[in-house]
């Protein structure tokens, strides 16, 4: 084997490396030890072929070289002992070599490379079916921001659990109450099969008594995927601070005692952390004024992680190394601060700087608080409405998916572009594809995953054919995501048939990007305005656009019509807004981006990112039943009478409560539910009642139980 020195020395760098921990007994009896390749290692600088032939694949090299130090481990270590590596980067798909029993494969959930996740994961199951365990982010690649998907969360949580994979390593978040509070729910949903948002309304209820519908209202916009913006964690939700703050100065006027307080005011000072870092990271340094400017504000943060260091709300130790390693945010005078060269320090650190800084307290907290409500003030009312809400909304106003959406796939941007599906029935999705006469051998991927069920591709296909068209089959009416997968530099175009299917972008437009649009009619055409908004808010990076270039590069048309006047946010030069008066509230607007335009990100601030691809039409009443579906959940269940009903209606609903007999004893209508909120029952004697709830197309019932 032409490569068996670079083997012997990585086995003989693992064990000096463990061998070196200051750990009782022997670290290798101490269960699984990792030896984690490096990203894409590759035994050669390419996979192309070189004196020896052919390299082997990434996969297959990461495989060859686990194998082998296990091998030679052995001959180290007296003692059976498991060890883990890595599937992700270059190395994520599975691999030809056969895997050796004693190693266990993190295959990384959140990256995507030729197939999609759930695909993935199938395919290293049938490979190494008793050694898989999940490898994961909680937020992707800004993990100092606390938004990530409670969806994806359960239902990875749900996915473990009906199959034989062994578990999940998480990457988290910094903030402890990001972090810590999901990943206990979500430990506690893998040991019994209970639901992650149950287990965490659970830990809410108990810390924040007082205030715990605004804590669960803010926990909602940063854990709900149709909420939060993932394109550009940074600038996209610096826009929802007012919001956030708003909503934490809400529960600190609930706060049932000092000890919620106390746990209040970790909630400000880590939001005061969020807001340090986006204005460092949002600050230009491609200049010298600017460089400057970022220098000072990477102090202040450096300070600030200090002063917060052992108040447990963020991990400072990351959080400092991040922000030093950044070259554009720290002078040279700052490195040599902070950065150790003589190893002595904790970690590459200093001890002195961790020390100069006085430790923050709740009077230091309150002050910044109070700063960040004025510099952030409410520019206008925030108003979220579920997709699902949004479609049934576009079908009671005749409006139907549009009959094709045709755009250019350039690989050069990305790898891949994916659709939300929303289908009232077992259908199919065709796609047409023309690739450039230079890409005919580049494989395209066409894959759907079912959103209901984290474990189920619905369809696949692909195709080295220069032109063509793939069928995806719907199985049955549900979510669904479409991704198109192209390698990179090849180029196509597309055009998607939806078949009657709802298809939709749940994120930000692209002016210009991986998927082109080819004509105005072809682009995300409608966005919903719900009532009770004055002003629409949006957002354009890469850009300084004055609103004449704006109105160039995007399109707007009301409700009625009528080009509206667009209006920049004298606050924030890339934030502008359009006046809402109530004749185009709780309707429809239309908006495309013009295909000539220059790379830049439009994005909804202050309501739903939610794009749809729809046109006039007629839409039956079997449709909107089916969108309208009610789903809810109570707990605790059993209860002495007070319950947490959690549910999402933005319509008019009424909640009624049931005896044995089927006598109603209790009925409540509201205009919306949304989120969670408390139902209190505690003047029924015990016993066994059934909760129903309606709106005006059907109802769900489900029993509860008093006890006393």
């Amino acid at each position: 084997m032409q490569y068996t020195p670079a083997i012997q020395s990585w086995a003989d760098f693992i064990h000096a490396q463990y061998n070196l921990y200051p750990i009782v007994n022997d670290p290798w009896k101490r269960g699984v030890m990792s030896m984690e390749v490096m990203d894409g290692a590759h035994w050669g600088n390419t996979t192309t072929s070189c004196l020896l032939g052919a390299w082997p694949s990434a996969a297959d090299q990461n495989i060859t070289l686990a194998n082998n130090t296990l091998n030679l481990l052995k001959t180290k270590v007296p003692y059976p002992f498991k060890t883990s590596i890595y599937a992700y980067f270059e190395h994520w798909d599975t691999s030809s070599v056969a895997i050796d029993t004693s190693i266990y494969v993190g295959v990384a959930a959140g990256f995507q490379s030729e197939t999609t996740t759930t695909n993935n994961l199938h395919n290293w199951k049938k490979k190494h079916p008793n050694g898989i365990f999940e490898y994961d982010f909680m937020n992707g690649g800004e993990i100092q921001s606390p938004f990530f998907s409670l969806d994806y969360l359960n239902n990875q949580a749900k996915r473990i659990n009906t199959t034989n994979t062994l578990g999940s390593f998480y990457e988290t978040n910094w903030g402890v109450y990001v972090s810590a509070m999901y990943m206990t729910a979500f430990h506690n949903s893998l040991n019994d099969g209970s639901d992650v948002q149950t287990n965490f309304n659970v830990y809410v209820n108990d810390m924040f008594p007082g205030s715990k519908t605004k804590i669960k209202e803010l926990f909602n916009h940063w854990t709900n995927e149709n909420n939060f913006l993932s394109n550009d964690w940074l600038t996209e939700n610096k826009n929802r601070l007012p919001l956030y703050l708003s909503l934490i100065n809400e529960a600190a006027n609930l706060s049932g005692g000092a000890e919620e307080t106390h746990r209040i005011e970790q909630l400000k000072a880590y939001v005061h952390y969020l807001i340090l870092h986006y204005d460092l990271k949002a600050t230009d340094a491609l200049n010298s004024t600017g460089l400057i400017s970022r220098r000072a504000k990477a102090d202040i943060l450096l300070d600030y992680l200090v002063s917060v260091y052992n108040y447990g709300i963020i991990n400072s130790f990351q959080a400092i190394n991040n922000t030093v390693s950044d070259s554009l945010s720290v002078s040279q005078a700052t490195f040599d601060k902070w950065v150790d060269t003589t190893g002595n320090g904790p970690g590459i650190f200093k001890a002195a700087p961790l020390l100069a800084v006085s430790p923050i307290n709740s009077t230091k907290i309150n002050s910044d608080f109070t700063a960040d409500t004025t510099a952030y003030p409410m520019l206008a009312t925030y108003k979220f409405t579920e997709p699902d809400s949004i479609i049934a909304a576009a079908c009671k106003m005749n409006l139907v998916p549009l009959d094709s959406i045709n755009f250019y796939l350039n690989g050069y941007y990305n790898g891949s572009v994916d659709y939300e599906i929303k289908s009232t029935g077992a259908s199919s999705i065709r796609i047409y594809y023309k690739k450039n006469p230079t890409d005919i051998n580049k494989r395209i991927n066409f894959v759907l995953d079912s959103k209901d069920q984290m474990y189920s591709v619905a369809a696949r296909s692909d195709s080295i054919t220069q032109n063509g068209f793939v069928d995806l089959a719907i199985p049955a009416a549900g979510n669904y995501k479409m991704y198109i997968l192209i390698p990179k530099t090849a180029q196509a175009n597309i055009s998607i048939i939806a078949n009657n299917n709802f298809v939709y972008h749940g994120s930000p437009i692209y002016s210009n990007g991986i998927a082109v649009f080819k004509d105005s009619i072809s682009a995300p055409r409608y966005i919903y305005v719900p009532k009770g908004l004055n002003k629409l808010y949006i957002s354009l990076y890469y850009s300084h656009s004055d609103t004449t270039q704006l109105l160039k590069k995007f399109k707007f048309t009301n409700a009625q019509g009528d080009k509206p006047k667009i209006y920049i946010e004298p606050s924030d030069s890339n934030l502008y807004y359009f006046n809402v008066d109530s004749a185009n509230a709780g309707k429809f607007w239309q908006l495309y981006a013009d295909t000539a335009a220059t790379a830049e990100i439009f994005s909804i601030v202050n309501t739903q990112n939610v794009h749809l691809y729809l046109q006039q039409g007629f839409c039956s009443q079997t449709s909107i039943a089916e969108l309208d579906k009610i789903d809810f959940s109570i707990y605790p269940n059993p209860s002495t009478g007070v319950f947490s009903l959690m549910m999402k209606a933005d319509g008019l609903v009424k909640i009624s409560v049931l005896n044995m007999m089927g006598q109603n004893i209790y009925s409540q209508q509201y205009d919306k539910w949304n989120g969670t909120q408390d139902l209190d029952l505690s003047s029924l004697p015990m016993g066994m009642y059934f909760v129903k709830i309606e709106n005006k197309h059907e109802f769900s019932t489900k029993k509860i139980v008093i006890t006393k």
